[in-house]
């Protein structure tokens, strides 16, 4: 289960390694992310990017994402949080 903002209460349906193909031709693989449907978005955690080994730089309104100082991607500032540039999402 996930406990959101608003005190809701939502199942996890199930776990999966996800791949996100980035901008530039880069693919991130994210091991055991969680499948909750109830959730309009999907979200990422800084901490769990670091688990990855995936350094965050926060440069004023933008991240920038480096692994084994090679560059893998950018975020934007927008509405509160920051999006990262998707070219497509694996599972």
């Amino acid at each position: 289960m996930i406990y959101l903002g608003d005190s809701r209460i939502v199942n996890v349906l199930g776990k999966s390694k996800v791949l996100l193909k980035l901008t530039l031709d880069k693919t991130l693989a994210l091991n055991e992310m969680l499948y909750v449907p109830n959730i309009r978005a999907n979200l990422v955690s800084v901490a769990l990017l670091g688990k990855f080994r995936i350094k965050v730089l926060f440069e004023c309104d933008k991240i920038v994402m480096t692994k084994n100082n090679v560059f893998m991607g950018k975020e934007y500032y927008n509405h509160g949080c920051f999006v990262l540039n998707v070219a497509n999402v694996m599972n």
